[in-house]
């Protein structure tokens, strides 16, 4: 046994987030992780490195020279481990999917579009949007909050913001976050993908031809210029991170707070609190369980070594349950401020939508308990993620207005 295997087999841990186990307890998981080490290893899928501590997860997410997220051709490269089939015949997502000099151009012609500014700029279109929604949810009665409530907000909003106008806004964006999450092997998915990518190939072309007030258009018009194809993949990374985040985030959220009274009638008495509240149930929630990332070389971490070609999965949701950085990791508290969670990231691929996300849901949960006070969850049918491997986990949570809703 070689040195480099012999600390493998120190570091083992029986660690696999596809597994049915992880779905159901991925705290206790990460916590027996985190017992044997800040930095596991598993031999699951091929064999990948886990991050465990808050301050691991941290100072790995960080260092993104040296943990890529793009394949080379010394490297597989990727967000997800393993990698779904077909993944290297849809196009790539970026700047999601890309790193260094070519990661910074493309967030550097996104960022103004998606700034705390900007979003404080869009709050009466937010507003106008989650308006909307909930008439038809009060109308209806019944919904279910992440497909019914949150996906419309979200692809109404989205489209709006880039200049999209598709008939059917979820099934358009479904479309693309299932190619990326499960890979090419459904007929009919991909077929949806097909349809989706068609769209955003003409939209481009329209924009060139008849510029408008909007992203896409931005877009075609930035310097130094943009290929057709990288405006593409640059509207499908948008479309991504505002299709899943946010949806499990907000039906995470509604159903704690359905069983947790007291801090429901707090926030629905003192709403000013619900931006802070909106952090913490960032932190508290399993939103991200863990984007992966690939070493691009030998490397040395606190007397661990990472060899080359190494895959990596960075534990952003245990890092946000890690007793050393949060005292009680499992309780809810707005007293702790949710200091540096990792419920977005960090580092360079910090989420570019952070603060429309937040805008979104601080926004639909004020007004969702101000005109449906009395909503309810039906927590027996809850349908939780059968496994939290993709990037988000998003439940199935019926709802109902309940009395009094206006």
């Amino acid at each position: 046994m070689t040195s480099v295997e012999a600390e493998h087999a120190q570091l083992r841990c029986p660690f696999d987030h596809h597994s049915q186990r992880f779905a159901q307890d991925l705290y206790g998981v990460f916590e027996e992780a985190r017992a044997v080490g800040p930095l596991v290893w598993s031999e699951e899928h091929g064999g990948y490195w886990i991050t465990t501590t808050w301050e691991m997860t941290r100072r790995l997410a960080i260092d993104s020279e040296t943990f890529t997220v793009g394949p080379a051709p010394d490297r597989v490269g990727g967000i997800l481990i393993p990698t779904p089939p077909g993944a290297e015949h849809r196009p790539r997502f970026v700047p999601g999917e890309a790193d260094g000099e070519e990661h910074d151009h493309y967030r550097l012609a996104l960022n103004p579009h998606f700034s705390k500014q900007r979003i404080t700029e869009l709050q009466p279109v937010i507003e106008r949007h989650v308006s909307a929604v909930l008439d038809d949810v009060v109308r209806a009665g019944d919904f279910d909050i992440a497909y019914d409530l949150v996906a419309p907000i979200l692809s109404g909003i989205t489209c709006e913001i880039m200049g999209m106008q598709v008939a059917e806004p979820r099934r358009f964006f479904d479309a693309q976050l299932h190619l990326v999450s499960h890979g090419t092997e459904d007929p009919e998915k991909k077929k949806e993908f097909d349809e989706a990518w068609s769209y955003i190939v003409s939209v481009v072309a329209d924009r060139r031809a008849e510029p408008r007030d909007d992203v896409i258009t931005a877009l075609t018009q930035y310097q130094p210029a943009f290929t057709d194809d990288q405006i593409h993949m640059m509207i499908m990374n948008v479309n991504l991170g505002a299709n899943d985040t946010t949806k499990s985030l907000m039906a995470q959220s509604l159903i704690y707070l359905d069983k947790n009274p007291k801090a429901r009638q707090y926030l629905a008495a003192n709403p000013d609190q619900i931006r802070g509240a909106i952090e913490e149930f960032l932190r508290l929630m399993p939103v991200a369980t863990g984007p992966c990332r690939t070493a691009a070389k030998d490397v040395v971490i606190d007397g661990v070594h990472i060899r080359k070609g190494d895959r990596l999965m960075l534990g952003f949701s245990g890092a946000n349950h890690d007793p050393a950085k949060y005292p009680n990791p499992h309780d809810f508290d707005l007293e702790r401020g949710a200091p540096q969670h990792l419920g977005m990231g960090v580092g360079a691929h910090f989420c570019l939508g952070a603060w429309l996300a937040k805008a979104i849901s601080a926004t639909t949960m004020r007004e969702l308990l101000a005109r449906c006070p009395n909503f309810f969850v039906d927590h027996d049918d809850v349908q939780l993620s059968e496994n939290r491997s993709s990037l988000t986990a998003t439940p199935k949570a019926p709802a109902h207005v309940g009395p009094g809703a206006r």
